[in-house]
């Protein structure tokens, strides 16, 4: 997880509109740096336990539950990537234990990168009910 990424939490009462603008803050505030970059390894290298287990707790006590699987419980997962002009929402499925997989068989969705605010808020719930149910 970049140190410097985009880390945000929204309640789950937003808009279509206000879903969009979120989503391409989200894209303004990426970046793409590679292997030569300076920041490589603070970028790619990949979380300790116990990094893993304080993102954990830090997510129970936000949502107000005790354990990982009242966390997890309805819970959706969707990533959306930026490239080559194009939007693309990928819905994943719940694995177990905090992990997520991709659904075999589902397309992602795919849209203009100049989609409106409110076509790209809307494909995103879309695409986290494809999650929940999978």
């Amino acid at each position: 997880m970049d140190p410097k990424g985009y880390h945000q939490y929204f309640s789950a009462d937003l808009t279509a509109i206000e879903i969009g603008v979120r989503a391409r803050a989200a894209f303004l505030a990426s970046r793409f740096i590679t292997p030569e970059h300076p920041e490589w390894n603070d970028v790619i290298r990949i979380p300790t336990k116990e990094e893993f287990k304080a993102w954990e707790e830090s997510d129970k006590a936000r949502a107000g539950v005790r354990t990982l699987k009242a966390l997890f419980n309805g819970a959706g997962h969707v990533s959306l990537t930026l490239r080559d002009g194009k939007i693309a929402i990928k819905p994943t499925r719940y694995r177990g234990h905090g992990h997520w997989e991709g659904i075999r068989g589902q397309e992602d969705t795919v849209l203009p990168e100049h989609v409106s605010y409110e076509e790209l808020g809307r494909a995103i719930p879309g695409a986290l009910d494809i999650s929940r149910s999978a």
